[in-house]
């Protein structure tokens, strides 16, 4: 070799590039960069090789050893390329490397010429070469520095096929100093190109990452300078605030509701505090906006404040809150209401059954005032009624035929003051019993619950009509109660989450939204179904279509029949309330029983240590032990129990007595006799 780059400098270039290419592969483990570190090896170990063979410390016969870590070199350097290409190397690529080096076999075997193979090397060569540069040539869209290093290579991979079979020839030997030096810097200039327009690629690819998710951010996000003026904000934040800060030069302090929150917001931004979870009443889009705030403050590089935030529109679900802490209210005034009724019915009780013995024997003129009194007492045992419904558990109710009509006649008179003066109500048609199957409340509250959503409609006045139709429910025969409205109606969008727990249309406090949602599991229960008719301006109408209930045989029959004589026995009344106990007493000791006290549970144990009644008679609710724990404990010395209660017959459903007897309070004489007889006779069949 001639030239001023002897092949020992060479040797040292490629080893330090060896390794580069190995530290290259420990940070970045590309496939391509094995094959790459593989032919600079060869490369390396080439020029050694050469320059001990040039100094004479080896015989010339290893030629042939140079000759094949060269071709070795180019092939690795051919696969590289289309692992960085990210393509496999064909098979006919592979079959064209095979055949230089097959040919350098057999001539190190046989000795001939190199020159005798050409008609076999240039082929194979030129398609090697080819079958690269195409590869390469798809790199062209891929930056420029992908491109530079992948020629460089393909340059080489060219050098290091030639040089075996023209190393000697006279053009080679005047280049060959030079030749892979200047293919090592192509490579070089394109791993730097290539390294840098991968950074840039990826800080494009954060820069886009972080663009969306400042975008399609479900929370406010923005940035303020030190005057709190918005310099960027996100599209959830202009619609929180219903403008965009940016075009209205708003200011962070600016937003506050109210001077409270303004310059509770100036003295975070005066005095650079940072915020955490911080409460703060806005201004909104749809007015008073209650967020939750959070700011951090920061210095940019030449100093200068300025601050990043998040702001959450908080105003559905505090709004979702108050609504449900407002029906616990509810429910707990529900349970206070069940109680006041449950003693008050006993007082009722009473004074009904006092009454009832009182008109025993009287003539009709000098019964006219107990007459009066006793019609008193049945609307307030009315009222307890109405007060036990808000209280009661939506369990199994005492469901039965009622005509729907007599509802609507019934609370007629309650309607007409709960609308006030300038919204009148009135009944179409004609007052044709249709019947349905349902508990009487449940139908109430359904009533009544339309109705004030419609007097919510009106804030002007207007009118309330209420018509009932037959129908048709799927194939079966219904009842159509319709009640319509003047008001201002609603659009498709609040038409669809009426009946939507807790969705109100309603402002802060001034409505839980559980009136329409109950109005609709009642209806669901019910089996029937409802729909709503309604344009904005035009009013509302909702359509309630119910099953028809057919009239009892036996309700007619109970009606007809003659009293049936009474059974005779002994009964244990067991109450806590003394007035109530002692006129049951009076009661059954007038129809000729024999009658026995307890006042409660334990000294109800006592009287039957060693005995037995046909019938207990107890209180459902007593102190310290309920009634039906204290029928299971007497079970062995009880014929048959008869529970009372002031409450709902749902007290005996949560313990599993469905079928149990019961006799509500408050009750008359007759209720209280017919319901003993039809247990004492329960017990004598028994």
């Amino acid at each position: 070799m001639q030239g001023p780059i002897p092949f020992f400098i060479n040797g040292i270039i490629y080893l330090i590039f060896l390794v580069a290419w190995i530290t290259i592969w420990r940070l970045d483990r590309q496939p391509y960069l094995r094959w790459w570190i593989a032919a600079y090896t060869t490369f390396t170990a080439y020029y050694f090789l050469a320059a001990v063979k040039d100094v004479g410390l080896v015989p010339p016969s290893v030629e042939h050893v140079e000759q094949a870590l060269m071709l070795m070199a180019a092939g690795f350097l051919v696969v590289g390329v289309y692992r960085f290409t990210e393509r496999r190397v064909p098979r006919w690529i592979l079959v064209a490397l095979s055949i230089p080096a097959i040919f350098l076999l057999l001539s190190s075997i046989f000795r001939f010429p190199y020159e005798w193979g050409s008609f076999v090397i240039f082929p194979a060569g030129a398609l090697v070469l080819a079958g690269v540069g195409w590869s390469v040539l798809s790199l062209l869209h891929h930056g420029t520095g992908r491109v530079i290093a992948a020629f460089g290579f393909w340059a080489l991979a060219l050098w290091a096929l030639a040089l075996p079979f023209f190393g000697d020839k006279p053009f080679f030997d005047k280049i060959e100093p030079y030749g892979d030096l200047l293919f090592i810097l192509m490579i070089s200039i394109g791993v730097v190109l290539m390294h840098f327009e991968r950074a840039r690629e990826a800080r494009q690819q954060v820069a886009a990452h972080y663009a969306s998710l400042f975008t399609s951010a479900p929370v406010g996000l923005f940035r303020i300078d030190g005057l709190g003026r918005m310099v960027q904000v996100n599209p959830t934040l202009c619609a929180i605030l219903g403008v965009s800060p940016l075009d209205e030069g708003v200011t962070l302090g600016a937003l506050g509701y109210d001077d409270a929150v303004r310059t509770r917001l100036s003295h975070w931004l005066e005095g650079r505090i940072d915020v955490c979870a911080e409460e703060v009443t806005l201004n909104g889009a749809d007015g008073q906006l209650r967020t939750i705030l959070e700011l951090r403050w920061a210095k940019d590089e030449v100093g200068k404040d300025w601050a990043d935030g998040v702001l959450q529109d908080m105003t559905v679900e505090y709004a979702l809150r108050e609504r449900v802490e407002r029906g616990q209210r509810v429910e707990a005034l529900g349970r206070l209401a069940g109680g006041i009724a449950h003693d008050f019915n006993n007082i009722l009780t009473v004074v009904i059954s006092s009454l009832d013995l009182a008109r025993f024997g009287c003539e009709d003129a000098e019964c006219k005032h107990l007459n009066r009194a006793m019609d008193a007492a049945e609307r307030a045992a009315k009222l307890t009624r109405k007060l036990l419904s808000l209280a009661r558990q939506p369990l199994l109710r005492e469901r039965g035929v009622v005509d729907i009509n007599q509802v609507v006649i019934a609370e007629f008179e309650l309607l007409e003051r709960a609308l006030g003066e300038t919204i009148k109500i009135h009944i179409e048609g004609e007052a044709i019993p249709f019947y349905v199957r349902a508990d009487p409340s449940e139908l109430s509250q359904i009533i009544i619950n339309l109705v004030l959503n419609a007097r919510d409609a009106m804030p002007d006045g207007g009118t309330v009509s209420i018509s009932l139709s037959a129908t048709k429910l799927g194939p079966t025969d219904g009842v159509c109660l319709t009640v319509r409205d003047t008001g201002h109606g609603m659009d498709d969008k609040t038409r669809a989450k009426i009946f939507d727990p807790f969705f109100t249309t309603k402002g802060l406090g001034e409505g839980t939204g559980l009136g329409l949602s109950t109005v609709y599991g009642i209806i669901q229960a019910l089996g029937g179904e409802i729909t709503v008719h309604s344009k904005v301006g035009e009013g509302a109408a909702f359509e309630i279509r119910l099953p028809v209930g057919l009239p009892s045989s036996e309700n007619v029959e109970e009606e007809t029949k003659e009293e049936a004589p009474p059974q005779m026995g002994t009964i244990l009344v067991v109450e806590d309330e003394p007035g109530v106990r002692l006129l049951a007493e009076q009661i059954l000791n007038l129809v000729g029983h024999e009658v026995r006290g307890a006042s409660s549970a334990e000294e109800a144990l006592e009287l039957l240590a060693d005995d037995h009644v046909d019938l207990l008679l107890t209180d459902v609710v007593l102190p310290r032990m309920s009634g039906p724990e204290l029928a299971a404990k007497l079970e062995p010395q009880v014929s048959q129990v008869l529970y009372m209660s002031g409450y709902t017959k749902d007290r005996l459903i949560e313990k599993g007595l469905e079928g149990a007897g019961f006799l509500p309070k408050p009750f008359t004489a007759e209720l209280l006799r017919n319901a003993v007889n039809e247990a004492m006779k329960e017990a004598k069949s028994s």
